[in-house]
Formats: structure tokens, C-alpha cells, sequence
């Protein structure tokens, strides 16, 4: 049931239903958004080995408001072993 957890995530955290756009290509663009921050969390859960993407979301939210943004970006270095 992977396909029902990733939609209930890019709703419930990622603002999947929050495009209120009139326009397709806004639209579509906010959904490809949504989707590339899913991926990212994936990558977040690999890389830390966390049990879910909800957990990941919870620990980048606590990094953040403990250390701010720039450095909770440099600690969310993605790209490091994956390049």
C-alpha cells in the first residue's frame, strides 16, 4: 500500500490539495513541487534511516527550529554519497 501512504503524505504534510490554481500550468507545476519534496524525503529516509517519510518530516522541522535554516541545509547534505 505504498501508493496510498505516499498520497496521504503529499496531502496531509506537502500541500498536495493546497493549489487553488485556475491555470494548468500552475497547477501542474505546484503538483511536480510537491512530488520532487516527496523524493527528497525519501532520500532523507534512506539516508538516515528513519521507518517512515512522516518521520522524516518531523526530524528536518526539529532540526530546523533548533539549528535554523542554513544549517539543517547543510546537515540535509543530499547529494554527498549519491553523486
Amino acid at each position: 500500500w505504498a501508493i496510498e501512504k505516499c498520497f496521504r503524505t503529499t496531502k496531509q504534510y506537502l500541500g498536495l490539495k493546497d493549489s487553488s490554481s485556475r491555470y494548468a500550468h500552475i497547477y501542474l507545476t505546484h503538483i511536480k513541487y510537491v512530488f520532487y519534496a516527496y523524493a527528497l524525503l525519501q532520500l532523507l529516509r534512506k539516508k538516515f534511516k528513519l521507518k517512515s517519510t512522516e518521520e522524516a518530516i518531523r526530524k528536518v522541522k526539529a532540526w530546523n527550529e533548533k539549528y535554523g535554516f542554513r544549517k539543517t541545509a547543510q546537515k540535509l547534505n543530499l547529494l554527498e554519497n549519491y553523486a
